[in-house]
């Protein structure tokens, strides 16, 4: 049976190693905890050198980013209702680069931009200061 750690975070703080070795001394085989999700591991700083609005979707931009690559990638994200192109135009922010191309209402998107939840929407993840494009973020 597979359970989703959310569902057990509900009613408990134990950490997986502690409930998988408490479920076996039940006498319920644990057999793998897997965790589902991206490999962020490979996140880039790159430059926003184009933006403008998704044709298909009111709440998408499509960018392209320079990454250090021999061409920029274009990144389809739903930044749309918390930032102006205008506002994103020369940038640079954190790209998620090892993710597999994705087809987004039409658009293939190469990456991911990084962002967090803030008191006033999204805020962009980006090096405090400037940077040469490609460089991997540690």
């Amino acid at each position: 049976m597979n359970i989703p750690i959310s569902w057990i975070k509900e009613y408990t703080d134990i950490d997986l190693e502690k409930f998988s070795d408490a479920m076996t001394m039940s006498g319920t085989k644990v057999e793998a905890i897997e965790s589902i999700g991206y490999d962020i591991s490979n996140v880039i700083v790159g430059k926003v050198l184009a933006v403008e609005k998704h044709p298909d979707a009111d709440k998408l931009l499509r960018l392209l980013i320079d990454i250090g690559e021999e061409s920029p990638r274009q990144i389809i994200s739903g930044l749309a209702e918390h930032y102006a192109p205008q506002t994103l135009l020369g940038r640079q922010l954190c790209v998620v680069a090892n993710l597999r191309p994705r087809a987004i209402r039409g658009l293939v998107s190469h990456g991911m931009v990084l962002t967090v939840a803030s008191e006033n929407g999204l805020a962009l993840l980006g090096p405090s200061g400037p940077v040469p494009n490609g460089n991997l973020v540690q």
